[in-house]
């Protein structure tokens, strides 16, 4: 221990010289060389000698350190030694878990204390740890204790006898040495004295332990004894009931006494063991696999088997009974114990020594009662004896005492059977067998026998009415599929055709091809004839009347066409392009049904006519006529649309169609306050003819009650019902989503969820904590979804990662229970007018333009509305209603006609009347819309919603919100203006839900039916506003429609999941409506007539009002660019592999369109315009993920204004789904799909598919609309409607535009 590094001179070898420096008084005189690894090992043991005689003790092992550490000992004036203590704690090397004490005394060669030192100290002295008494103390002192109890070994000694004073000990207990024990060997539950023995090399033997267990004042503890003991016991026990195995044993043996345990059985043993999951193993065979004991041979069982009277069959493995069943077989003579007959089984066996297998049959017998299947070969399947062949089977089947059931017969001789069935018949393929084949043939192959039993016997089983047996059998037993080319080939070449058995994706794939062959622009124009009458070249000139007729059979409903019926039942898609009109089909030109009834088509034949002729011979309707047929621009048709108008009525038509025009592009001068407005009066001047009177134009599509039905209770009833079942099922299945946090990602938060979810959705965690959901991907893997989630509320997170599920079935839930109170009501006859109205079990009282309440101009909060004819009768319309016998108003309002706008002046004229208004809107951002128009007014507002601070982006919404109680004070009993979303206002802990004058729902269209019949509960009267053309409500997840209706049909799907908006908006004659015509989001009108031709059929108009017909041509072209949508086509200047799209869980990037969105922003910004004016939208969360990413990568480009560009990356990068209700002035788009497969073959475009959320993304602009993308993938589209739309996008600006 003394240190090499000092000279000889400078260690202390003189105990007095270390006593007088450690005395003095004043311990600032201590020589600053003095150190105690300066000590010599002398003076050190020769100190600690010292300190154990003046804490009396018989060796410096016993001292403490505690004693060591604050003592102050008199051979040193008083003095402590801690710092000695620190030295040898800090500065000696030990070995972990040695004591310092113990370590430094072993260094000094200080003697060990004896043990009978050690039982004089502990009896003398308060034990602190009896870690550090040594083993071999600590064994005497159980041996002594031992002994002074009485017992022949420790092993005997109780918990409780260690509280005992001990003689020994001088009347000290030892709770601190059972107490030491227990707490070092955490173990199975009585294992303490055996652990104790076990560290302390105290021998326990196996006599020991019999007699452990023979003791009647011992708690047996079976779990501590060695297994070698236990094994050795069950065989004794085994040897005393005359087995050689512990196996051969019953449960019941375990009750017998037991001579070498004094009569004691091990019944106690056992039955630690019979509530355990033993896999379906025998209780005795699972007590000899734990303690190892081996199996019995095959030998001994015969034995067993043969001489043992109380034997049973479940305790022999199977593999042995399926060698004892060969056995038989064998000695039967049969070649398969699967061919041995019951009473085979009861005759003696030779070889179990004259005993039968009855016991056998009726253990079987038992366990084949519910199978299906008989009870031989139940047996022989359970103890998987090898099938008989098709040979053996058949000599079976066509047994006419044959007991054997088809659910019997394996698959594969099934299989065979079938295909020589198919044979005989003449048929290529048993799928083509049809119901009377199956049921009425008598087949040579069967001896003479039909295959009626195993028809009956699928029949039973087949999941749906709606799955064709045949079929069901031919999946069930493993027929391969055949490819629809297969089916077509086979259903050509047969006699007959039994479409009951042809599978529905090949009907579906017949019709499709029949439409192609008969040269009909969509399967669903087919007509009956087409069905019966029309030869088809790729079937073998055979009709499709056979399949006209196995529909006709199956149809329920009188009203429905038999061809409607096929094709719903077919899920053949609705028709894209309205064949007639050549436009896009929408909901609201599905009525369309020759060229001109589209008003686009009219816009467009007149916009080509003033290409050639002036605007004077178009004011004449037959010049206009002829001069069209003289152009070659005439189509059919236009003679029937314009031939009943007076000239007066043409004059009023052709002004609907030019109202937009600037009137300088038609040869007119300007007038002397610089309007640019064409004027009515100057086409009524053109045409020769006085111009009336100013009449306002009739904005409000009227009801006509008289041409509709009230709806069928029952049948509203049942339609409601579907809808809860929905839910329910939403409920039952999402109110537990099992979830792994995965990672924090720029304020969100992503986790992994077996469950998809939507954006915008609410989920809460089981900390009770909601979410928003930003976005959800699945897993290309198939291992869930990847969830992006917004906190509304402040968490950790710690809290975050400690979070294991979600449920988003709250909301269901409380909307559910509301659907079924509607439905008692509707039972009842309580339901209020306006869900009556609404369901349409009543009709409204009919209203024409005298019954409108007309507001007089100075009656209007917002003047503006004043030049807007459609705004203004949508006010006067909801300012009708009466909550009695009229009670609804619907408005669908496109983009950028002024919704907020005419939502916050129907609140005003209710809320200055004195009246209360709820404002409901499915998302947050549109209720902020609202709030932010209405906050201007300085009228009473409540923003309702809990964590309306995480909700809202206003700053100043908690001040307004149901969260200020000040607020919530000053509005008290006063009228007031509630806003929210539906189920955000229902669940607000601060406020009652009351009754309101009348409910405004924005956003109509995104919500579905539940949730929109959930909103109307809470007003007698309703004015609900929407776009049916834009994004639709969440789809229903399909694995809720397939738990729904595992069947379900594409019509059935596209009802459930309709708006109720969408369903009102399409019913004209039933409900009164108004459809807001001008666009104000953009002064430019070459971007709104786009839109407007594109999906509303040309309806959509310009704000006419706005800068653009202020100012001449050439400043006009100046300030508007004259192509405001550009095109970046990526086919046009890259290689497909460079301009291809990257699939990354599900959703996808296109890295060269992120590229050329960062290259048109900087563009943009050197061309004047700003970062805050510019945002970006793709249709894929990936998308905007790889933008961000390059904008972050290339911001040194953006010199001066890189600062704002974080701001930017943050705010102005969205999908499509999340920038509905926003607008900006330059929108650039990524519609990122770019793929090829085999030349001249179709691409895909996934999510374009839906034209409505195309609608979206073309209508957000203000100013300039830049799209990029790979034209050539997008016009070459798998989907009708995505080809349509893009290949007019593609061309928007190759033909010049006059009608606007």
């Amino acid at each position: 221990m003394e240190a090499t590094v000092y000279m000889e001179k400078d260690i202390y070898y003189d105990i007095e010289e270390v006593l007088t420096m450690l005395s003095r008084k004043n311990r600032t005189k201590r020589p600053p060389s003095f150190l105690w690894s300066r000590v010599s090992d002398h003076v050190h043991r020769q100190i600690l000698y010292m300190v154990a005689q003046e804490l009396n003790l018989p060796n410096p092992r016993f001292i403490a350190s505690k004693d060591l550490e604050k003592h102050r000992f008199k051979f040193i004036n008083n003095q402590p030694l801690n710092g000695l203590y620190a030295y040898y704690k800090n500065s000696i090397p030990r070995k972990e878990g040695v004591h310092i004490i113990t370590n430094i005394c072993d260094i000094l060669g200080i003697p060990q204390v004896s043990e009978d030192e050690w039982i004089k100290y502990i009896a003398s002295h308060n034990i602190f740890s009896w870690k550090n008494i040594p083993d071999n103390a600590k064994r005497k002192v159980l041996l002594e204790a031992c002994k002074e109890l009485g017992y022949s070994h420790p092993l005997f000694i109780k918990n409780n006898d260690f509280s005992r004073k001990f003689k020994f000990l001088n009347g000290k207990t030892l709770t601190g040495y059972y107490t030491y024990f227990k707490n070092i060997s955490q173990d199975i539950r009585g294992s303490v004295i055996k652990n104790i023995c076990d560290m302390l090399d105290i021998e326990i033997t196996e006599e020991d332990w019999i007699t452990y267990i023979t003791d009647k004042s011992v708690s047996i503890f079976w779990d501590v004894i060695p297994h070698n003991v236990i094994r050795k016991i069950l065989y004794r026990a085994a040897e005393q009931l005359g087995y050689s195995n512990p196996r051969m044993m019953s449960s019941d043996d375990l009750k017998t006494g037991l001579d070498f345990l004094d009569g004691m059985s091990l019944y106690s043993f056992g039955s630690r063991f019979y509530g355990l999951e033993r896999g379906g193993i025998r209780s005795i065979d699972f007590i000899c696999d734990v303690y190892g004991i081996p199996e019995l041979t095959f030998e001994e069982w015969l034995h067993f088997i043969a001489f043992y009277k109380h034997f049973k069959w479940e305790m022999v493995p199977k593999h042995f009974i399926a060698r004892i069943l060969s056995m038989k077989a064998e000695e039967e003579g049969k070649p398969n114990p699967r061919m041995l007959k019951v009473e085979e089984l009861v005759k003696p066996s030779a070889f179990l020594n004259g005993k039968p297998l009855s016991s056998l049959y009726t253990y079987y017998s038992a366990l084949a009662h519910d199978s299906g299947v008989d009870t031989i070969t139940f047996m022989c399947d359970d103890l998987e004896i090898p099938d008989l062949n098709i040979e053996q089977w058949i000599s079976i089947i066509e047994n006419n005492d044959s007991k054997v059931t088809w659910g019997s017969v394996p698959n594969e001789i099934c299989r065979e059977i079938l295909f020589m069935c198919a044979k005989e018949l003449d048929l290529k393929n048993p799928r083509l067998m049809g119901y009377r084949d199956f049921c009425s043939t008598r087949f040579e192959c069967l001896n003479g026998k039909t295959l009626s039993g195993l028809y009956s016997y699928y029949s039973l089983r087949v999941p749906s009415d709606d799955i064709p047996v045949v079929q069901f059998i031919c999946d069930s037993i493993g027929i391969e599929k055949s490819t629809l080319n297969d089916w077509i080939n086979m259903i050509a070449s047969c006699a007959m055709c039994r479409w009951e058995s042809i599978p529905l994706r090949v009907q579906r794939e017949i019709v499709m091809r029949a439409a192609v062959e008969m040269e009909i622009f969509h399967p669903r124009l087919m007509g009956s004839k087409e069905f019966d009458s029309v030869e088809l070249k790729f079937l073998n000139n055979k009709t499709l009347s056979g399949l006209y007729y196995h529909y006709a059979a199956k149809l329920k409903d009188p009203a429905q066409q038999i061809t409607e019926f096929i094709f719903n039942s077919l899920s053949i898609p609705r028709i894209d392009i309205n064949p007639k009109t050549g436009r896009l089909a929408t909901l609201d030109n599905t009525s369309h049904r020759k060229y001109f009834d589209s008003l686009a088509n009219i816009k467009e034949l007149i916009n080509e006519y003033l290409k050639h002729y002036d605007l004077k011979s178009l004011c004449r309707k037959y010049t206009f006529i002829n001069n069209a047929k003289k152009a070659g621009i005439y189509r059919k048709g236009l003679v029937t649309i314009l031939a009943p108008m007076n000239r007066k009525q043409y004059i009023d038509f052709l002004y609907e169609i030019l109202k937009a025009v600037p009137r300088d592009w038609l040869g007119f001068r300007k007038k002397r306050n610089g309007d640019y407005r064409l004027l009515k009066s100057d086409l009524y001047k053109l045409a020769g003819i006085k111009e009336p009177d100013h009449e306002p134009q009739n904005r409000i599509m009227f009801a006509k009650p008289d041409l509709v039905p009230a709806k069928d209770k029952d049948e509203v009833i049942e339609e409601l019902k579907n809808h809860k079942k929905i839910l329910d099922i939403k409920v039952r299945k999402y109110h537990d989503i099992k979830c792994e946090y995965l990672v924090e990602y720029s304020g969100s938060f992503i986790f992994r969820m077996n469950t998809d979810s939507f954006p915008g959705e609410i989920l809460t965690s089981d900390s009770g904590d909601e979410f928003e959901v930003i976005e959800s991907r699945e897993q290309k893997n198939g291992q869930g979804y990847i969830i992006e989630l917004k906190a509304l509320g402040y968490i950790s997170e710690d809290e975050i990662a400690n979070i294991k599920s979600f449920t988003k079935s709250s909301n269901d839930a409380i909307v559910a229970s509301y659907i079924e109170k509607i439905i008692k009501d509707i039972e009842d006859d309580s339901l209020s007018p306006l869900l009556s109205v609404v369901l349409g079990l009543r009709k409204e009282a009919p209203l024409s333009e005298e019954n409108i309440y007309v507001l007089p101009d100075d009656e209007y909060y917002d003047k503006n509305l004043l030049s807007n004819e459609a705004q203004k009768q949508a006010v006067a319309l909801a300012c009708t209603l009466d909550g009695i016998n009229n009670v609804l108003g619907i408005v669908q309002g496109p983009p950028g006609t002024g919704k907020t706008t005419l939502i916050k002046e129907i609140a005003l004229q209710y809320y200055y009347k004195g009246k209360n208004v709820l404002i409901l809107a499915k998302t947050n951002v549109a209720v902020d819309n609202i709030l932010e128009k209405l906050i201007q007014d300085k009228v009473r507002v409540l923003r309702t919603g809990n964590n309306i601070e995480f909700k809202s982006d206003l700053p100043y919404a908690p001040a307004v919100s149901t969260s200020n109680p000040a607020y919530m004070y000053m509005l008290g009993g006063k009228n007031k203006i509630v806003l929210g979303t539906p189920l955000g206002f229902y669940l607000d802990r601060n406020m009652e839900v009351e009754n309101y004058d009348i409910v405004i729902i924005d956003e109509g269209s995104q919500m579905n039916i539940p949730e929109t019949l959930f909103s109307l509960g809470f007003a007698n009267k309703c004015v609900i506003i929407g776009d049916h053309l834009q994004i639709p409500p969440f789809p229903i997840p399909n694995e809720v429609l397939l738990e729904y209706d595992p069947l379900i049909d594409l019509y059935t799907s596209e009802e459930l999941q309709k708006s109720l908006f969408e369903k009102l908006i399409t019913d004209r004659n039933r409900f009164n409506s108004v459809f807001l015509d001008i666009n104000y989001r953009t002064e430019n009108p070459n971007m709104v007539s786009f839109i407007s031709d594109l999906i509303y059929d040309g309806k959509l108009y310009p704000n006419t009002d706005s800068s653009y017909y202020k100012v001449p041509k050439q400043k006009r072209n100046v300030l508007f660019p004259q192509n405001p949508i550009e095109i970046i086509d990526t086919s046009e200047f890259l290689d497909p592999q460079t301009r291809s799209e990257t699939e990354e869980n599900s959703t996808y990037y296109n890295i060269s369109e992120a590229m050329l969105s960062v290259k048109k922003v900087i563009e943009l910004l050197e061309k004047g315009e700003v970062l805050e004016d510019i945002c970006i939208i793709t249709p894929y969360k990936a998308q905007t993920e790889k933008l961000k990413e390059l904008f972050q990568e290339n911001a040194k480009y953006f010199g001066d204004i890189s600062s704002h560009l974080d701001n930017f990356i943050e705010q102005n990068i969205y999908t499509i789904d999340s920038f509905q209700g926003r607008e900006q002035e330059n929108v650039i788009i990524n519609w990122v799909r770019s793929n090829y497969n085999l030349s001249g073959t179709y691409t895909r475009t996934g999510f374009l598919r839906d034209y409505r959320r195309i609608n979206v993304a073309l209508s957000r602009a203000k100013k300039r609309l830049i799209l990029i993308g790979d034209f050539t993938t997008l016009t070459r589209s798998d989907n009708m409607k995505v080809q349509y739309i893009f290949s007019k996008i593609k061309n928007v600006n190759k033909n010049k535009k006059i009608v606007l």
